[in-house]
């Protein structure tokens, strides 16, 4: 089985709630979602019909924005992606397109990562496989309409650079304001100002990563929020 787990504080129910999504990928389509309370310390099921001939790419592709989570997914039998959403509050799973990409050849050689880019949800593509790098960034101006995505930035070609810099098996690219992180094919991570179009080289090399938010939340559990 495969288990992603996300967790948050859900403010209409003031109580601390963890969401696991879990599917057998020799039989992708059969998903099964719980919801975690903490306060009654017990898991329920949830309906997950929306998504059932979707494959999510749990664990990688994913973000978090405005009370949901969004991940990469792929309609059963589709040679397209789309945003599968979350809203965390109202337990309810909703369908976003992604851009529309028909123009571009080698598809299945163009990956989709998602981020966040002026609290919009964005979607960063490129091919992994050209020797050049072009990086465009679409943003989703006004959320859920299609047409309101935008191609906002295009960076390169540029010679010289494998990947986009995340925290290995979350898919959170690092995105920060006008600025995009990058590693070269050395292994040298630098950074790239996406309105003044320069490379900096931060002269340190890659090393694994991960996304840190703040909580008021005690890892050790319900009893010590309690007391």
């Amino acid at each position: 089985m495969t288990k992603a787990w996300q967790g948050s504080y859900n403010s209409h129910h003031w109580d601390i709630t963890g969401y696991s999504l879990i599917w057998d990928p020799c039989v992708d389509l059969h998903k099964h979602v719980e919801v975690y309370t903490l306060s009654t310390n017990s898991w329920r099921q949830i309906n997950c019909d929306t998504i059932s001939d979707i494959h999510v790419f749990g664990g990688c592709c994913e973000i978090y924005l405005n009370g949901a989570y969004h991940w990469s997914g792929r309609p059963k039998e589709k040679d397209y992606n789309i945003i599968v959403s979350f809203d965390m509050s109202n337990e309810v799973f909703g369908i976003l397109s992604m851009p529309d990409l028909t123009d571009i050849s080698h598809f299945n050689q163009i990956w989709q990562a998602l981020a966040v880019l002026g609290n919009c949800v964005a979607s960063i593509v490129y091919n992994i496989c050209a020797p050049e790098k072009t990086f465009d960034i679409w943003v989703m101006h006004e959320y859920g309409v299609k047409e309101s995505w935008t191609k906002q930035y295009v960076i390169g070609p540029l010679s010289g650079i494998r990947k986009l810099v995340g925290p290995a098996n979350s898919g959170h690219i690092l995105l920060l304001g006008d600025k995009i992180f990058l590693v070269e094919d050395n292994g040298q991570v630098v950074v790239y100002n996406l309105n003044a179009q320069q490379i900096k080289n931060l002269q340190v090399s890659e090393h694994p990563t991960m996304a840190y938010v703040e909580s008021l939340v005690s890892i050790m559990g319900r009893n010590v929020i309690e007391n």
